[in-house]
Parts: structure tokens; C-alpha cells; sequence
């Protein structure tokens, strides 16, 4: 084996300058960092608010860690990979969707829809924006051999990532404890792992997609659609304006596309558990 060849097989798998999806991960979370951090610190929460906040952000980091530990019982994913999916989610995802939302809402509300605009918009970037994260880690991780079970893990940390983004950058408007400690009950409460789940399912489509084509297998890009386009709908319902004011309708409907979502993504981890055994 070669020095360079060597070199290679030493270097963490984030590490990988030619190919251009190391760039692109690299280039956008680098950019977004700093940009996240003085959107919260532009906020200026009140001490015990900020603590709270962090609190709360650091518990959610490291429980979606260890969840993304267990999906990883069949084979160990690069640490530096899955802290790239993270980061992504964490950074990059929230800091270019708060902006294009900002503009989406302006349209839509221009438009009569505001009601809707919620469930349109944040489908759209939010979701886009962390399927791309998703493909930029698969195809690093794709210099060795992936599988389905990838995409769901990449994906769901992703998601994660966003998902605890999104929730300081509400508990930091908070003005009282008392208001940030009910506001994180509610957002770790209702929906907890929503963007984390979807992500993955759309990471897991996507994994098989791109495991099928280096297989030189028939690619069933319409998998990768419906992995996409399946999350976007549940998303889009999840903030879609409540169909009564009665709070049990209300509760049925987000319970019904939770209850779907753990389904699908369930589904998924059966069936790559399956094949992962029926492999070895």
C-alpha cells in the first residue's frame, strides 16, 4: 500500500477535499456558525433564560446522540460524520430557512394566505435544505460501502440538529423563567423528534437509492421522491392551520401524523435490521 494510500485510510472520514461535497458541507457550516450565534445573541435572553435555554439544548443534543447510537447497533458510523449531520442541521438548515421563510411568509401574506403560510413554506426549505445536508454526508460516507440504515442515521441527526436550532431560537425570545420553562415543556412535549424522524426517513429513501446505483442496480429514484415528498406532506399538515378550535380535533390531527410518522419510520428500521442480519 502506498504512503498516500495510507494517509487516506488514517484521515477521518469527514475529511475527504476532493470531493465536492466536503466543500459544500464545509463551506456552509462554516459560514452559517457564526451567523446562528449572533442571531442568538442578538436576542439578549435575560440570564436565567439563556441558561435554561442551553440547558434544554444540551439535553436534546445528547438524547437525539444516543438515539442515533442505538439505529447504529448493526455497524459503527464515523464519528466525524455524524457530527457533520449534526452541524448541518444545527447551522446550516436553520439559518438559511429562517431567511427564506421570512421572505416566503412576505409573499404568502401578500397573497391572502397567511394562515397557510407556515405549513407551505417551512416544507419547502426546511425540508430541502436538510435533504441536502443528508446527500452531502451520504456521499462522503459513500467511499465505503452504505446501505439504507445510513441515510436513516445521517438523516435523523440532521433533523436533530435542526430540530434543536429551532427550539433555542424560541426559548432565547422568551422574557421570563417561568415562560422559557413552559415553552420548553411544550416544544419537548408536543412533537418531540418530528424533524429528526422525517429526516430520516428521507436520508433512508435516499441511502437506498444511491446503494441500488454503485451496485449498478436499477437506481428507483421514485423511492428518493417518495422519501422526500412523503415527509414534506406530514410536515405540511403538522403546521397546517387546526381544522377546529375543539383541542381534542386538534390533538387527534397531530397525534394522527405522529402516529404515521413513527410508523414509517419504524417501518424503515425494521426492514434495514432485517437486511442487515439476512447480510451476514
Amino acid at each position: 500500500m502506498s504512503g498516500a494510500a495510507r494517509r487516506r485510510r488514517r484521515a477521518p472520514a469527514s475529511w475527504q477535499p476532493r470531493q465536492p461535497a466536503f466543500w459544500i458541507l464545509a463551506v456552509g457550516i462554516l459560514a452559517c456558525v457564526p451567523l446562528q450565534l449572533r442571531g442568538l445573541i442578538q436576542q439578549e435572553p435575560p440570564a436565567e433564560v439563556l441558561g435554561i435555554s442551553l440547558l434544554v439544548g444540551a439535553i436534546e443534543v445528547l438524547l437525539f446522540w444516543a438515539i442515533a447510537l442505538l439505529l447504529s447497533r448493526d455497524r459503527p458510523r464515523p464519528v466525524g460524520l455524524r457530527l457533520v449531520a449534526l452541524a448541518w442541521g444545527l447551522a446550516v438548515v436553520q439559518v438559511i430557512a429562517s431567511f427564506s421563510n421570512t421572505h416566503y411568509f412576505s409573499v404568502l401574506n401578500g397573497l391572502g394566505l397567511h394562515a397557510f403560510a407556515a405549513s407551505i413554506a417551512a416544507p419547502v426549505d426546511e425540508d430541502l435544505l436538510r435533504f441536502v445536508g443528508t446527500l452531502g454526508v451520504l456521499a462522503l460516507a459513500a467511499q465505503r460501502r452504505i446501505t439504507a440504515r445510513d441515510g436513516l442515521v445521517y438523516g435523523f441527526l440532521v433533523g436533530a440538529g435542526f430540530e434543536v436550532s429551532e427550539n433555542l431560537a424560541f426559548l432565547f425570545s422568551s422574557t421570563d423563567l417561568a415562560g422559557t420553562v413552559q415553552l420548553a415543556l411544550i416544544r419537548l412535549g408536543i412533537g418531540f423528534g418530528l424533524h429528526a424522524l422525517w429526516t430520516g426517513i428521507s436520508g433512508a429513501a435516499l441511502a437506498y437509492v444511491l446503494a441500488r446505483r454503485r451496485a449498478g442496480m436499477p437506481a428507483r429514484w421514485r423511492v428518493a421522491a417518495l422519501g422526500l415528498l412523503a415527509p414534506m406532506l406530514l410536515h405540511a399538515l403538522w403546521d397546517a392551520p387546526a381544522p377546529s378550535i375543539h383541542p381534542l380535533l386538534v390533538f387527534a390531527v397531530l397525534g394522527v401524523v405522529y402516529a404515521v410518522t413513527l410508523a414509517a419510520f419504524g417501518g424503515i428500521l425494521v426492514a434495514t435490521s432485517r437486511r442487515a442480519r439476512d447480510s451476514t
